[in-house]
């Protein structure tokens, strides 16, 4: 019998549907693609050298071999020859990469796998395989959705280990405090098949989705408005999808210690630990050393985008 009476928990939506109702959720994109790779069990897995060392992680924790390819400054794959149950995994960049995925679905049909880590807002693509992220776009401390070809296997225990105080520490101007919590939470999150947390679940189901995408690319639109001639990063001409960040490639390398000084925290895609290949990928590499992924989520306006642009320019 469970409690009945003593003090409120956390109070849960009446709602009944997710902004992703029609996909599978689990606790994390790893977990996603664990159960991806298990069900199709590919012989090989092509993969970009500019990733997240996480996604290999999961792909050698099933045994499957992989490959890396090179990506253009359009950040698009070079052409590949794949082979029967051979794959392509191709991360959905800063959010703006639906032309590439669609030039990459006539290219390869079946055979690829979505990364939409970086691009929440993205849902189905016919008889593919993909994944997004809550935890980059919202304020919750796990959250995955798979959109799966075929029926699979969904009922996994919930995932009951997570820390979610970082979340009302940083609401509370606790910074410090909610930083060092809101790394002991990622360092619990991992691939293992669990559904999405009970608490954000809940969460997600209250989320203004339409006015947080319009906010975020108002507040892209407006650094591209200002920034654009100074960036050297190559952006699609027109963006109708719902980016992460505004990706910003300096002509210089800033250090990015000073724009932290400024309380401007530029985050790094992907720093590598390993795995570094020797006289390739010099376009990636300039990459992750480079690239500043620009905020400009629903927390800010266009005043915040302006003390952006300013203390770029004083570094």
């Amino acid at each position: 019998m469970k409690p009945i009476g003593g003090f409120l928990e956390l109070e849960q939506s009446n709602k009944s549907e997710a902004f992703h109702e029609k996909a599978i959720s689990l606790s994390t994109g790893r977990s996603c693609l664990r159960l991806i790779l298990e069900t199709i069990n590919p012989i090989k897995i092509y993969i970009p050298y500019y990733i997240c060392e996480v996604v290999i992680d999961t792909i050698i924790s099933q045994n499957i071999k992989f490959e890396y390819y090179g990506l253009n400054k359009n950040l698009e794959p070079e052409k590949l020859n794949l082979k029967k149950n051979e794959y392509l995994f191709y991360i959905n960049y800063f959010g703006i990469k639906n032309n590439v995925i669609c030039r990459l679905i006539s290219r390869h049909k079946k055979n690829l796998i979505i990364d939409n880590s970086q691009g929440f807002y993205e849902k189905s693509y016919s008889h593919l395989w993909s994944f997004n992220s809550a935890r980059k776009f919202f304020g919750v401390p796990d959250g995955a959705y798979l959109y799966s070809p075929i029926e699979i296997k969904t009922q996994f225990p919930r995932n009951k280990k997570v820390i979610y105080n970082h979340l009302i520490q940083r609401l509370n101007g606790k910074q410090k405090q909610a930083f060092q919590n809101f790394k002991k939470n990622e360092n619990l999150l991992n691939s293992k098949l669990q559904n999405m947390s009970i608490i954000s679940e809940s969460m997600l189901v209250n989320i203004d989705y339409e006015m947080i995408s319009k906010k975020r690319k108002e507040n892209f639109n407006y650094l591209n408005s200002v920034l654009k001639s100074s960036n050297f990063f190559k952006l699609p001409n027109r963006i109708n999808s719902t980016p992460l960040c505004y990706p910003y490639l300096p002509q210089r390398s800033i250090d990015r210690s000073k724009l932290h000084n400024l309380n401007l925290f530029i985050p790094t895609y992907w720093e590598r630990n390993r795995f570094t290949v020797e006289n390739k990928f010099q376009f990636e590499k300039h990459l992750i050393q480079n690239l500043l992924p620009l905020p400009i989520d629903q927390r800010y306006s266009k005043s915040d985008m302006d003390i952006i642009i300013e203390s770029l320019k004083s570094v």
